[in-house]
């Protein structure tokens, strides 16, 4: 009796093997979402597929440029027929949050002839300096018109 129970195992270990089809092994390297930061370079992870197969993609990636871009592959078995079809999406995103830098010294005396955002400098990865959020919170202080010592909180974000 155990000697069929082994020549039963063998049997069925033999049949799920024999079973694997190249279907089986032809799928994307990654995942089928990938989101970069705009401007890295974007290197494509590929597909896995059997030697005597041939890979056509399509598709092009901008990562200068914010968006989703899509990568379409046929995979060719070796009779010249379209054996599948995938895609992969990217999105080039810009996570990287605008910087400002004072120019001078923190402690300064301001008045109504100088422009707040000319003592800072404000630069950002991607948008140009009029597309960005400017804020402050100078107009709350200056409707007070008193002399004193004030904290002034400028803020830059990406436009939404």
């Amino acid at each position: 009796m155990d000697k069929i129970k082994l020549v039963l195992l063998l049997s069925i270990s033999f049949l799920l093997f024999s079973c694997q089809s190249k279907q089986d092994v032809v799928q994307l390297k990654g995942d089928a979402e990938i989101t970069i930061e705009v401007f890295q370079v974007y290197i494509d992870p590929g597909i896995m597929m059997p030697d005597d197969f041939t890979l056509a993609a399509s598709g092009i990636v901008n990562t200068s440029l914010l968006g989703v871009y899509e990568i379409n592959y046929e995979i060719i078995d070796n009779k010249g027929v379209v054996y599948k079809e995938m895609k992969r999406v990217i999105n080039v995103v810009d996570t990287t949050p605008p910087s400002i830098t004072l120019k001078g010294e923190p402690l300064l005396y301001f008045g109504l002839e100088k422009s707040l955002f000319s003592l800072f400098e404000i630069t950002d990865n991607y948008y140009p300096i009029e597309e960005l959020s400017l804020h402050s919170n100078l107009n709350e202080i200056a409707s007070e018109y008193v002399d004193g010592f004030y904290e002034i909180t400028v803020t830059a974000e990406d436009p939404k």
